[in-house]
């Protein structure tokens, strides 16, 4: 693998590998503590408050001990104690390897396959290769652990291709799987969920697998009395002695409008969720559960009409906008380092420039995300031949039209007949709304009744190798990514 670039070096830009677990690890430890001053940590840990410094700002790693002192001048458990001294043994041992200039991870196990998402969004279990967003993931965290309990949902907002969907799925829950809501939160219940097109049936299902209770027997409640929900919450959380809170996040809340139309579901779905994250299960507790909505922000306005909604706006949204020019350089250097590669400088500053905005005070679009997870992806795959190069890098076309590109590459592949598929797939798959093109998710038996050819699946398969389209283990196919939809100009033709 190491013939796609250098291989990885430690430091440079942002901390990576585990040098970048233990300095996000002390960063949350030092939040919580109530962000004392490094005079204040010197105190308590002996550590120079210029040591300290190079320490927080993720110049350098911390040896072993000193870790371990500076966790326990934070107020760590012994458990998070234990992992400090784990990320920083293992940082240690990077270090240890580049000097010997041995190219071998030593210590810790490289990640395994491309560590790049292309279009879809990562998930927690690709916590460790998300990168970009760290700062903005301990925000999110910290809003979530001072959250009131009469404040309803926590509304997260943004365009789309900001990386909402990651940020909750890979940034939130990754830090909730490390207790970053505090000791023990990591044995908290956690689900994320998207409404679909019927969704109370689809949050009866979570709540039944939770409470191991009856999914039909649920729903029906919540048909009932979507406002009790939090009772249902209560039964999911009793069946877990370790269990405080249910952390529900409801990702791609902008599928309650494209994909029903029927504004008592709606109603009834919001109350539901609203009931739950206000109503405790037994007075003088907190609220069942912590709920955290995603929504593109073309949607408020539908969003508003709902009384849920209008308290968490009222309460405060927490939005996600553009990365910066530093986070982006993360996000294409990052996943690589975890494999143990280093992406090359000119290629680097190859992507940054074209997808560079200069009308924009911040300097790139919101959408860049999307469009460099996907260029990153398709270059990764080009495998050991030119890999991470800067003629790689110009042989996808460069970032500007990575989407289209790529869907017309497999469009391109498939004989006629596929073709005609692909065609009827995706009419099938994309949904009109208000004059807005959006996706509108599909089974594998729904694609192949409304095409009547069993050949479909040749088609899904296809284009969810190259990231274009996910396919669930229910067999839901789902357009991957709305940039496709914005960027595939044939598409636009078909609908």
């Amino acid at each position: 693998m190491t013939t796609l670039g250098e291989q990885a070096k430690p430091g440079g830009d942002a901390p990576v590998g585990d040098h970048r677990r233990l300095h996000d690890l002390l960063l949350e430890l030092r939040g919580r503590a109530g962000d004392p001053s490094l005079r204040k940590i010197n105190g308590a840990a002996g550590v120079s408050v210029g040591h300290l410094s190079e320490i927080f700002a993720g110049k350098t790693a911390p040896g072993p001990d000193v870790a371990v002192r500076i966790a326990r001048a934070l107020r760590a458990t012994d458990r998070e104690q234990a992992r400090v001294r784990f990320y920083a043994e293992g940082a240690e041992a990077d270090r240890s390897a580049q000097r010997a200039g041995d190219s071998r991870r030593t210590q810790r196990a490289g990640w395994e396959g491309c560590p790049y998402r292309g279009l879809p969004p990562f998930e927690e279990r690709h916590a460790r290769i998300f990168y970009g967003r760290r700062t903005l993931t301990r925000q999110l965290t910290r809003r979530l652990r001072e959250h009131p309990h009469d404040a309803g949902l926590l509304l997260v907002l943004g365009p789309s291709g900001a990386g909402k969907s990651s940020l909750l799925r890979a940034g939130l829950m990754g830090a909730l799987a490390e207790d970053a809501l505090g000791p023990g939160s990591r044995s908290w219940p956690r689900r994320v969920i998207t409404p679909t097109g019927d969704p109370l049936r689809q949050l009866a299902v979570h709540l039944a697998d939770l409470a191991g209770a009856d999914a039909i027997s649920v729903h029906e409640a919540l048909l009932a009395n979507p406002g009790a929900a939090h009772l249902l919450a209560g039964q999911a959380l009793a069946a877990d002695d370790a269990a405080r809170r249910l952390v529900l996040v409801v990702d791609q809340l902008e599928e309650l409008f494209t994909l029903t139309s029927d504004a008592a579901e709606q109603g009834r779905f919001l109350a539901a969720l609203h009931s739950m994250a206000t109503t405790p299960v037994r007075p003088g507790e907190a609220p069942a559960a912590l709920v955290v909505v995603g929504i593109r922000g073309d949607f408020l306005d539908q969003a508003l009409a709902f009384p849920p909604i209008r308290r968490s706006a009222e309460a405060g949204v927490f939005t996600v906008g553009a990365m910066s020019e530093s986070e982006l350089r993360e996000a294409i250097t990052g996943p690589a380092a975890e494999a143990g590669v280093r992406v090359p400088e000119d290629v680097c500053d190859a992507v940054l420039d074209d997808l560079r905005e200069r009308s924009l005070p911040v300097g790139f679009d919101s959408g860049a995300l999307p469009l460099l997870s996907q260029v990153m992806f398709v270059m990764w795959q080009e495998g050991a031949a030119p890999g991470l190069t800067l003629a790689g890098y110009h042989r996808t076309g460069g970032v500007a039209d990575i989407v289209r590109t790529s869907a017309e590459r497999v469009y391109e592949s498939l004989d006629p007949t596929c073709q005609e598929l692909t065609r009827l797939v995706f009419v099938q798959l994309t949904a009109v709304n208000d004059g807005r093109l959006t996706r509108r998710p599909g089974t594998r038996a729904a694609l192949r009744a409304a095409t009547g050819s069993d050949e479909v699946n040749r088609v899904v398969e296809a284009f969810a190798a190259h990231r274009l389209l996910t396919v669930a283990d229910s067999g839901l196919v789902t357009i991957a990514h709305e940039e496709l939809i914005r960027s595939w100009t044939r598409l636009h033709g078909w609908v």
